[in-house]
């Protein structure tokens, strides 16, 4: 049987009700005035050198727009590279509400804004087989699509990239671990891992450290279509607001290009891409038509 409320009972329970609302508005209104944090999902650089870009990139935005959005606090919150759990982050939108994606993947199905920018300059669609000194794969012999299914790939079976390879019927070896792909190469478990053209040196050189037979291939440059984005909690609209209009800024006086130049330029002319024989794969996060038509051209940031 349920009891009715005294009139005392009733002027607590508004009170308490009165008190919740306020406190809600305070936080509100605190998130307005105070700066604004921007938590990435990315290892810190220190550890990972890859991210240095990104890191580079997430600052030069916050800072083109401090005078129009005001200060900001920009951290990182690492749980381990499941891309699930960091969309599930992202819908929440409190321990992490920015990360960078491909379609296709599960931060990209999340419930979040995309920043209509490629950070990678389409660079990561470029690939460079990272293989090992005792590795036999016939690369003098791989001309095309065809010939690529005698080498044998290894990727994260949960990464848009294996469906890319799986899609183009290519010999495919899955494992869920990042860090173990470099393991299972060393062991010549296979003969390829595809790393982006903007990230297989700087890979290269911190994995040789643990893996010395690890080696670049020199022959072959794979490319599919591979955007990369920032996604944005849609919980936080403020913050893809912020984003965008930083991208505004650096792309029109000329930061943006610098930017990533002064990380990659370097690599990319190592790489010698002008000597390799490119062979394009198809793509079904993307549109079909028109993929593969034509021979791939060297990305337009490339410098040799």
């Amino acid at each position: 049987m349920m009891r009715k409320l005294g009139s005392g009972s009733i002027g607590l329970l508004a009170m308490f009700v009165l008190c919740a609302v306020i406190a809600v508005g305070s936080a509100i209104a605190a998130e307005q005035t105070s700066p604004m944090t921007v938590i990435h999902g990315d290892l810190p650089p220190d550890i990972a050198p890859k991210n240095a870009y990104r890191a580079a990139l997430y600052t030069l935005l916050l800072e083109a727009t401090r005078p129009e959005f005001g200060d900001y606090r920009l951290r990182s919150y690492f749980e381990a590279e499941a891309a699930l759990r960091k969309a599930l982050l992202l819908n929440a939108g409190v321990q992490l509400n920015i990360h960078f994606a491909s379609p296709g993947t599960p931060v990209a199905a999340a419930d979040v804004i995309q920043i209509p920018v490629d950070i990678q300059r389409g660079l990561l669609g470029y690939r460079v087989c990272l293989t090992t000194t005792q590795n036999s794969a016939p690369w003098a012999a791989v001309r095309d699509l065809k010939t690529l299914e005698s080498v044998r790939i290894g990727q994260v079976d949960s990464w848009p990239d294996f469906d890319i390879y799986k899609f183009n019927r290519l010999t495919l070896l899955g494992t869920p671990s990042f860090d173990g792909l470099f393991a299972m190469l060393s062991a010549n478990r296979f003969d390829c891992l595809p790393l982006g053209v903007d990230e297989v040196s700087t890979l290269y050189r911190e994995k040789k450290v643990k893996y010395a037979n690890l080696r670049i291939e020199e022959t072959l440059l794979i490319y599919y279509e591979f955007p990369t984005y920032i996604y944005v909690s849609a919980k936080r609209p403020d913050i893809a607001k912020r984003l965008t209009r930083g991208f505004e800024i650096i792309q029109k006086n000329g930061q943006f290009d610098r930017l990533y130049e002064q990380y990659i330029a370097q690599d990319l002319a190592a790489l010698n891409l002008p000597a390799r024989r490119i062979i394009c794969l198809k793509s079904p996060y993307t549109a079909l038509a028109g993929q593969c038509s034509q021979q791939p051209a060297l990305p337009a940031i490339y410098h040799p």
